[in-house]
């Protein structure tokens, strides 16, 4: 009786345990990665409201460009009533191209000294204590359009509700960790007690089962605790099928989501492919109200018009092509010609950063057996992150060709300046 008890001990204690020290670094790992994610939305809040306002910014900056007098002076019952109107905003400051302060939000001598003059520009968002302020949220944007600089535009947000619901987060998850720590110390101990004999048995059953099977026969249940743990055993099975099948969802609803961003992306070149023929038609369509009568003129716009209409088809297509959902049914494709269908939708987007985009295709490839939308998917994404990686007047190189008998390539380089090898690691 006293060997069985001490049994009981030792499992407890190991199984206790290790359900601590697990339980300990997922509730830390979940509050940095919660603690991450306020930070980030926040983060990303204030960026998003500097960046908005400082579109109305520099348009008040152009409306008062002529203007003979301070086109600052406007500006700083603007930046006032703004500031105002968010409570969340601790102050608002306009620096000119001379990084001299000439608005501001709080008028008080104090923070005129502070922040009258920015001595290095630094673009971004940061969040750090401030002796005037407390904790702050402070975004540094440039008024910049058409290559034209007209100064900063910083603002400040209040941090101290971000940082008081990271703490309320804290406390939650320290109750919540300790409540479900002891939960788990309890079943771990109820359990041990039950479970006395009859393992061999399970075993020699568990040893029989497949989780991947298909036929799976459950097994057999008793009222003994060997029946019990099985019973345990075939709902555990059926939660993992039930994981399984919940996890493929998501990885298909996250393939759709990048997808869908891909599209995004190609929105400002299929705009253009689309815009040009159609003014191209409307230009025809004046042409021929101004001479209804000249049979040969309008047969002639006619065709030219019929023409942007095809191209316009084209572009709709193949963006449909790559945009419907993807039946992950493999057929045979043509290799080369998705990687020119990928090429015609990314084309806008390139010409615009103008980078040289160099084909070097086998055309004597044989058909390849694969998933056509997965495949364009690829080439997607690969060209999206050579356009992020080069500079202007960059260089892309796509190949395809032959490995060995039974197998062909696709390669993708560029002249960008790569990934840092610790990134890599």
């Amino acid at each position: 009786m006293n060997r069985f008890l001490s049994l009981k001990a030792r499992i407890f204690l190991i199984f206790g345990g290790l359900v601590t020290i697990i339980m300990a670094a997922v509730s830390v790992t979940i509050l940095f990665e919660w603690r991450q994610l306020i930070l980030k939305d926040q983060i990303q809040n204030a960026y998003a409201v500097t960046q908005s306002f400082s579109f109305s910014v520099i348009d008040a900056l152009i409306e008062n460009e002529s203007s003979s007098h301070d086109r600052y002076e406007y500006l700083e019952d603007f930046i006032l009533n703004f500031a105002r109107k968010n409570k969340e905003i601790k102050y608002v400051a306009l620096y000119d191209d001379r990084n001299h302060l000439r608005a501001h939000s709080d008028l008080t001598a104090l923070a005129r000294e502070q922040l009258h003059i920015l001595l290095v520009p630094s673009y971004g968002v940061r969040v750090y204590p401030d002796e005037r302020y407390g904790w702050i949220i402070r975004c540094d944007y440039p008024l910049t359009i058409a290559g034209k600089h007209w100064g900063s535009l910083r603002i400040g947000f209040d941090a101290a509700p971000t940082r008081q619901a990271i703490r309320k987060l804290f406390l939650l998850l320290l109750i919540l960790t300790l409540i479900s720590l002891a939960l788990i110390l309890t079943v771990i101990y109820l359990f041990t007690r039950r479970l006395t004999y009859s393992l061999t048995r399970l075993v020699k059953e568990m040893d029989r089962v497949e989780l991947d099977s298909a036929s799976f026969e459950p097994l057999p249940t008793g009222n003994d605790e060997t029946g019990l743990l099985a019973g345990h055993f075939n709902a555990m099975r059926e939660r993992l099928i039930k994981s399984q099948q919940d996890l493929l969802e998501a990885q298909r609803q996250l393939l759709r989501a990048e997808k869908l961003a891909s599209i995004g992306r190609l929105a400002s070149g299929v705009a253009h492919e689309v815009n040009n023929p159609l003014n191209g038609i409307k230009n025809c369509l004046y042409t021929i109200r101004k001479e209804p009568a000249n049979r040969q003129l309008t047969e002639k716009y006619m065709a030219l018009m019929e023409e942007g209409l095809a191209h316009i088809e084209t572009v709709v297509r193949k963006l449909l092509t790559f945009s419907r959902q993807s039946s992950r049914h493999p057929s045979h494709i043509n290799i080369n010609e998705e990687i020119r269908l990928v090429l015609s939708l990314l084309a806008y987007r390139l010409e615009q950063k103008r980078i040289s985009v160099q084909t070097e295709l086998d055309e004597q490839l044989p058909p390849v057996f694969a998933d056509g939308q997965l495949i364009q998917e690829v080439l997607m994404n690969l060209l999206i992150n050579s356009y992020d990686a080069v500079a202007e007047q960059g260089r892309v190189i796509i190949r395809s060709g032959r490995q060995g008998d039974d197998r062909v390539f696709v390669s993708i380089t560029d002249d960008g300046p790569g990934i840092p090898p610790e990134l890599i690691e």
